[in-house]
């Protein structure tokens, strides 16, 4: 046998082809990260803006919760203060609420001494209308006086005297002390 030189096996065309086809697959791989890069371009942007305005959506929910921490330490204030200013308030109010209370008993009172007062008016009113007419004369001492002129026919009331007739036709007025002080009949009539 001789001795010849072994080739190895690759033939031309095989070598050929496999080229083709992996710069094939290459450049179809290229192109399928290239067409990637750029379908991913906008969706990086997005996701880029979304997390922007999910950021400045985050910074004004803190900005409103620091608002509304501020408005309600104000509430709570205002709130307080209304509390404090209510007390007194209220004690006055229960106060003069006694004060009333206590004005309505007096006046309650008043009002009865007012009709006890009324009622022993009328009596000593009658009193004194029965005792002119039964012929009585009340002197200051309180005793009584009967005379002869039981019988009093009438009596005329003046501005500031009341005149009475007498049993005999003569016309008189009781005094301050209860005497009789005559006057002209024609006061009588």
């Amino acid at each position: 046998m001789s001795k010849e030189p072994v080739q190895a096996f690759a033939p031309p065309v095989l070598y050929r082809e496999f080229l083709t086809l992996f710069n094939n697959l290459l450049f179809n791989r290229m192109r399928l990260l290239l067409l990637l890069a750029i379908c991913l371009i906008p969706i990086r942007l997005f996701a880029q803006n979304q997390v922007k305005e999910v950021s400045a959506a985050a910074v004004d929910l803190e900005n409103c919760q620091y608002e509304l921490g501020v408005v309600s330490k104000q509430l709570r204030d205002v709130r307080n203060q209304a509390k404090s200013e209510l007390k007194p308030l209220q004690d006055r109010i229960s106060s003069q609420e006694k004060e009333l209370e206590a004005y309505r008993k007096e006046i309650a009172s008043l009002k009865a001494k007012n009709e006890d007062l009324h009622d022993k008016y009328s009596r000593l009113q009658a009193s004194s209308d029965a005792t002119i007419q039964s012929g009585r004369v009340g002197t200051v001492d309180g005793s009584s006086r009967s005379g002869s002129y039981h019988a009093t026919s009438s009596y005329r009331t003046s501005q500031a005297r009341t005149y009475y007739t007498g049993p005999r036709g003569g016309c008189y007025y009781l005094t301050g002390s209860g005497r009789k002080q005559y006057v002209d009949r024609s006061l009588c009539n």
